[in-house]
């Protein structure tokens, strides 16, 4: 009788995953193409970035400090991923905080930008930031199922402390009035913060429901390509109405050892909860 027991629960798990429910989400802060990083310029890096989404097929990843050359090379090269999002400094100018999404597995259903700011509409600089900063967001349906979610992107000041905990209230704000559905949710990034400070403490107590039990690979994500022994945390998978099946700070590294980003990748499998 345990014997079919077992064999009957593998087989709803295996369902479950073929049918969409369950996937894998990644948020990366690639770093930004500067000819100062030498040995870990964007160059000689993006190729293996490349083959690591390729071997861990997340199908939607979160990117930070994408420029425009760095963003449609992804573009080209992951050829069944679309991305969505626009720069900081407007339309196709600046850092991208872009959504790569699987559309072999996906629909995108709308997407958008809006900063962080005051004036979330227009291009600006909010609070004390030291730069503009966004937020990048799509509605997506699950081809197979008709499942659908919300998933938020986006890379907080580094410099402003008000600006975070701003940003991150505004983002919220933002979740609650666009996701009138009450939907299965994502928020995901580079939140310049670690897991005491205020606005990390403001999504732990939002997302206090859904929070993972566990978290795997190294303790941090900063490693600042190796420069630092005691990596913070400071990438973030937050979600609401989802089970994390599994979260990890990635440690993958390149073939010369070492880092693939100045960030380590933080990649959830995840399983959307019934909504009512």
């Amino acid at each position: 009788m345990r014997f079919f027991f077992l064999v009957f629960i593998s087989v709803i798990l295996s369902w479950s995953v073929s049918n969409g429910q369950v996937f894998k989400t990644m948020t990366l802060n690639i770093r930004l193409d500067v000819k100062s990083d030498s040995l870990d310029n964007w160059h000689l890096r993006k190729k293996e970035i490349v083959q690591f989404f390729k071997n861990k097929d997340p199908k939607i990843i979160g990117l930070q400090e994408a420029l425009l050359h760095q963003l449609q090379y992804m573009d080209s090269s992951l050829v069944h991923y679309v991305s969505v999002g626009e720069g900081r400094d407007g339309q196709q100018k600046g850092e991208f905080s872009a959504i790569l999404i699987d559309t072999t597995f996906f629909k995108i259903l709308e997407s958008g930008t809006f900063w962080l700011s005051e004036i979330p509409t227009q291009p600006s600089k909010g609070w004390d930031a030291a730069y503009p900063r966004i937020c990048t967001y799509a509605k997506l349906k699950i081809s197979k199922n008709g499942r659908q979610l919300w998933i938020f992107n986006t890379h907080l000041d580094h410099m402003g402390q008000k600006a975070r905990i701003e940003s991150v209230k505004l983002i919220l704000q933002n979740i609650n009035s666009l996701n009138i559905g009450n939907l299965p949710h994502l928020f995901i990034g580079d939140l310049n913060a670690t897991p005491d400070d205020k606005p990390i403490q403001m999504l732990i107590d939002a997302y206090k429901d859904n929070l993972p039990k566990k978290i795997k690979g190294a303790k941090g994500t900063f490693n600042d390509f190796g420069r630092l022994k005691n990596m913070p945390r400071i990438d973030y998978i937050f979600g609401e109405k989802i089970k994390f099946k599994q979260y990890t700070h990635l440690t993958d590294k390149r073939r010369n050892g070492r880092y693939l980003s100045d960030h380590l990748g933080v990649m959830a499998k995840i399983e959307l909860l019934k909504t009512e």
